[in-house]
C-alpha cells in the first residue's frame, strides 16, 4: 500500500453504513432526497457538490431541503490517490 504525501490529491471513501445523523453539530450536510427501503433509510446528501449516500437504520425525521449534521466513523475511511484509484 501507498503512503498519502503532502501536496498529493487523494480522494476519501466513506461506506453509507458508516456516516451518522447528528442532532447537532458535525459537518453539514444539505439533504436532497430520503428514501424509505423497509428496514432502512437511505439519505441522500449533498456536501461542496458531491453527494454522498447515508445508510439509517433508526427511524429519520428529516426532509429534502434540511441542512443536516454528519459524522464519520474514522476508523472505517480509505484513501485513495485521485489521479490512478489506488488505495493509499
Amino acid at each position: 500500500q501507498e503512503t498519502p504525501t503532502d501536496g498529493r490529491h487523494c480522494v476519501l471513501g466513506v461506506r453509507p453504513e458508516n456516516i451518522r445523523l447528528l442532532a447537532s453539530g458535525g459537518l453539514p450536510a444539505r439533504v436532497a432526497l430520503v428514501e424509505a427501503m423497509g428496514n432502512h433509510t437511505v439519505v441522500w446528501a449533498e456536501i461542496d457538490g458531491a453527494q454522498l449516500a447515508i445508510m439509517v437504520h433508526d427511524r429519520v425525521d428529516v426532509e429534502a431541503g434540511a441542512v443536516i449534521g454528519l459524522e464519520f466513523d474514522t476508523t472505517r475511511l480509505s484513501l485513495f490517490d485521485q489521479a490512478n484509484g489506488n488505495r493509499l
